[in-house]
């Protein structure tokens, strides 16, 4: 085919007029023969309806029928195409794919169908699955599961978070504790993709004061209208998921009351967890008294030196953290304090290195060693990779009780770093109040539980 509109005479000052120049001979000579263009109407968009939704039907038939087979990888790149496609539909082409598609297939088949819709992410997905959601057709446990794929979403905005935390409150959420959970965690990591200093995305537009303020105050009602320390520790969970830089205030005030219960100050505590690398000095200035107050519970004291450490303090705040370790009453806390200094003495993580040697250097000042076995104590298993950056690390805590023979607290995660990016993938915290003397519970056992909340931290943060 001949252009003729192509003049190899012309010169361009810039690149993008011969961008420009070449996109509107491509619209004129080519994609009308592809659909993609109307030259009668003057209308232009990526993809023509007809086109897009042909070949997105297509695409996911072909991955369905591929993953009731078998996997293979032909299979992955047949997924990734209807994600790609699925991305560029509106609602009504969603809504025609679930009409041709989804309810003609096999449960397998749906069950790809809906993973697809939660890769994909954006606004009218996500509204397309949380819809059928609240209508039953996708059941409460898989939702729950598919609402995990939502938060790790490139494309985080407030609609997306508004449509989660409707679901959330819905009576759907409010029947079936796993999907409220999951609502609101989901909530609490997308509103940090686009709301949070930490977020992945450095040339995003930042978020406005009137949207950090928004959502605190949903969490934070959240957390005053439950009744449950369950409800409770997820609200702050969810707040920790944000990583919103003016929640530390609120933080703060609930882990300087004495009168909240144990287990809310030491989730406070925790989910000052994305706001180490924004304001560290802040962290330790909060959190080094709470754990030099011997009026406070050990597990709470605990809790705020193990935050305190992963803002990777200056010597002075280390000279304080050890001055209290010699003289500390309670052999607990002095033996999980002095584990968590030489564990990071010796630990080969490459983004903790400075942190590494002033630990090193404040414990050739100590002569602090723990003397009884079963005391609360704290341990790191590193694997790095130095030439490629990347690794990973497994970190485990147990805290004890005076005359207690098994633990009170366990705290297990892991990090991996991959390519000069930290990730926490996932942590695991359990903690139970137990009658005294590790007596078995009976019926009549007075004992409040903390349930176990997966609590995932899924966006990737610099370490410097």
């Amino acid at each position: 085919m001949t252009i003729s509109h192509l003049d190899t005479k012309w010169k361009f000052k810039k690149l993008f007029e011969l961008i420009r120049k070449l996109t509107l001979l491509q619209r004129l000579h080519f994609w009308p023969f592809l659909g993609l263009w109307s030259v009668e109407s003057r209308t232009y968009s990526l993809f023509g309806e007809k086109v897009r939704s042909e070949a997105g039907e297509a695409a996911i038939a072909k991955a369905t029928s591929q993953e009731h087979e078998q996997n293979t990888p032909e299979t992955v790149h047949l997924i990734a195409r209807a994600v790609g496609f699925l991305r560029m539909c509106n609602i009504s082409e969603l809504k025609k794919v679930h009409t041709t598609i989804y309810t003609n297939s096999e449960i397998k088949a749906q069950s790809v169908m809906e993973t697809c819709l939660a890769v994909a992410g954006t606004k009218n997905t996500v509204q397309h699955l949380i819809h059928h959601i609240q209508k039953k057709t996708i059941s409460p446990l898989r939702a729950a599961e598919l609402l995990k794929s939502i938060q790790e979403t490139l494309f985080s905005s407030e609609h997306i978070a508004d449509l989660l935390i409707e679901l959330a409150q819905s009576p759907l959420a409010k029947g079936y504790e796993p999907l409220r959970q999951s609502a609101w965690l989901a909530a609490g990591s997308v509103v940090r993709g686009f709301a949070s200093m930490t977020q992945d995305l450095p040339l995003a537009r930042p978020a406005t004061h009137q949207f950090k303020e928004k959502y605190i105050r949903v969490f934070m009602q959240h957390f005053r209208s439950a009744e449950s320390t369950y409800e409770k520790v997820l609200a702050l969970k969810t707040l920790g998921n944000a990583g919103i830089d003016m929640s530390v205030n609120e933080l703060v005030q609930l882990i300087q009351d004495t009168r909240q219960p144990l287990a809310i100050r030491t989730e406070a505590v925790d989910a000052l967890r994305l706001l180490k690398d924004v304001m560290p000095r802040k962290i330790q200035k909060v959190l080094l008294p709470v754990y030099k107050n011997l009026q406070n519970k050990p597990e709470l004291r605990m809790a705020a030196l193990w935050r305190m450490m992963e803002t990777l303090p200056e010597e002075p705040v280390l000279a304080h953290i050890v001055s209290q370790m010699e003289k500390e009453s309670n052999q607990h806390v002095a033996a999980f304090t002095y584990n968590v200094i030489r564990q990071f003495a010796s630990s080969t993580n490459p983004c903790t290195q400075s942190l590494t040697v002033r630990c090193s250097n404040i414990l050739l000042f100590t002569r602090y060693q723990p003397q009884e076995q079963n005391l609360s104590t704290y341990a790191q298993l590193p694997i790095f990779q130095s030439d490629m950056l990347s690794g990973v690390q497994f970190d485990f805590a147990t805290i004890f009780e005076k005359n207690s023979f098994l633990p009170k607290e366990i705290h297990a995660f892991f990090e991996s770093l991959f390519g000069d990016n930290w990730l926490r993938n996932k942590t695991l915290h359990k903690s139970s109040s137990r009658p005294s003397r590790d007596f078995p519970f009976t019926e009549n056992s007075p004992m409040n539980s903390v349930p176990v909340v997966f609590n995932p931290e899924f966006r990737c943060s610099k370490r410097s």
